[in-house]
């Protein structure tokens, strides 16, 4: 799953890091990404980095949000993406 979506986020230029969360074969964090994991599902949790999560005032960054946009637009719109 991750060397599929690498080709493509390299192809559109777009720079990506990985990082884990929670302890190893457990899960962890707070989407439901674990959930569809369980039922065979590839997944992959994808987002933007986020100072103050869950704060009155949380803060990203416009280059990070531009560039998951320009992640999910390379995503979708890949011949990958449709025989997947």
């Amino acid at each position: 799953t991750m060397g599929y979506l690498r080709s493509i986020l390299e192809e559109a230029e777009v720079p990506w890091q990985v990082g884990e969360l929670g302890k190893i074969d457990v899960g962890g964090g707070g989407t439901i990404a674990s959930e569809i994991s369980v039922h065979n599902i590839d997944t992959v949790d994808m987002g933007v980095p986020v100072l103050s999560m869950h704060a009155p005032m949380e803060v990203t960054s416009k280059v990070d949000d531009y560039l998951l946009y320009k992640a999910m637009k390379a995503l979708f719109a890949s011949k990958k993406a449709k025989d997947y």
